[in-house]
This record gives structure tokens, sequence and C-alpha cells, in this order.
């Protein structure tokens, strides 16, 4: 497997939802980073066994979050991205610490997953899930916002994987 390959960090281990998408180029990059780095350069700072505490706890809020609706992170893309390279942070810290290897997920099973492209995620609701799509966008959203959540079965169209969201 070439640095360039497209891999996939397998979260659930540390209770999140979502199999996200890296190339290992990025993976070494970030561990290289940590070893050769001085700590105060991480957390604004704190270091980074601090920055590792924080970026759990912000992501599994954010994942708490997203976890509301499939349509979250087509609505909020850039706090979808952010939450995707803090999942990798985080992955990547814990196994730098631990000396473990990064949980990769060999494949995804058919139908375990929903894929969700949030960049290049095409938004076209269907007329009644967008009556209350105003509501959607504001931190947090209550689950009765959306109302694609029960109401039509709208998937963003993927043009290019990033991530996995386990479906429930």
């Amino acid at each position: 497997m070439g640095s360039e390959n497209t891999v996939f960090i397998n979260m659930t281990q540390y209770g999140i939802t979502t199999l996200v998408g890296a190339t290992q180029k990025k993976i070494k990059w970030y561990m290289k980073e940590y070893a050769t780095q001085p700590d105060k350069k991480f957390g604004g700072g704190a270091g980074k066994k601090k920055l590792m505490t924080y970026t759990l706890q912000r992501i599994q809020q954010e994942d708490k979050y997203f976890n509301q609706s499939f349509i979250l992170p087509a609505l909020e893309q850039k706090r979808w991205q952010d939450f995707l390279e803090d999942c990798i942070i985080y992955a990547t810290l814990y196994s730098f610490f631990n000396k473990v290897p990064v949980p990769l997920s060999p494949e995804v099973e058919p139908g375990a997953a929903v894929v969700v492209d949030v960049v290049h995620a095409v938004l076209d609701l269907p007329a009644e899930c967008t009556k209350d799509i105003d509501k959607a966008t504001s931190r947090p959203p209550p689950a009765s916002s959306l109302s694609c959540n029960t109401t039509c079965n709208y998937r963003p169209t993927p043009l290019k994987q990033i991530a996995f969201r386990r479906s429930h």
C-alpha cells in the first residue's frame, strides 16, 4: 500500500461511530510531528497529552451531534471536516502515546455504513425535507428540526468517499 492510498481509521474503539478516510502519508506526517516537535507546539502550548484529552472530548461531542441526522454533515461541511480531522489527530495521538498502530479498517462491510461525501455532496433535497432546513443549521439543532429525519430517504450524492457513518 502506497503512502498516497486512502485508508479508513476505525474510530469505533474510541466510541466514535465513524470510519475516517485518511492517506497513509497524512498519518505518517502526524506521527512524525509528535515524535520530532516540542511538546509546547501542541494544544496551544498545553502539550500533546492535554491535546489528546481535549480532542477526545471534542470528537465525542461532535459524534453525538452528527448522529442526530445523516444530513448534518452535508449541511455543516466545515464543522464535519473539522470533526474528521480531529478524529485523525486523536487516533494518531492515541497510537503515538500507547505505541499501538492506528486502527485501520481492512474493508467496509456492504450495508454496514452510509457513504457521506461532505465536500462534493449534491444537496438536492425533496420538498418535504426543506421546510425546517434553516433550523437545522443552528448549533446544536434538536433532532426533530430536520424533516428528513423521518419523512424521506434522502442521501447526499457521493462523488468521492471521505468518511463512513455507521447507520443506526
